[in-house]
């Protein structure tokens, strides 16, 4: 089963193409700091939630580095599979 979704994951998953490389690192630096948002809730609007230096950086982090982290990532995974 794991094996399943990890070569679904390197064929791309439900998102084709280069375009994942810009996708998910938004959905990320978006969604992340919603979840923990909504789970710690210290009665602060989500704005100011996301203005916090630490998700600040974590945005950054994430739009910047995600994508080529992902590239990197599929390279390796498709070196090692050419390599068996």
């Amino acid at each position: 089963m794991l094996k399943k979704l990890w070569n679904i994951w390197l064929d791309g998953g439900l998102i084709r193409g280069r375009k994942r490389y810009v996708i998910i690192p938004i959905i990320f630096a978006i969604f992340l700091p919603l979840s923990m948002w909504l789970s710690d809730n210290e009665g602060m609007s989500y704005l100011d939630y996301i203005r916090m230096p630490k998700w600040i950086i974590f945005a950054v982090f994430c739009l910047v580095g995600g994508g080529t982290l992902l590239y990197l990532l599929d390279t390796a995974m498709k070196v090692n599979k050419h390599m068996k």
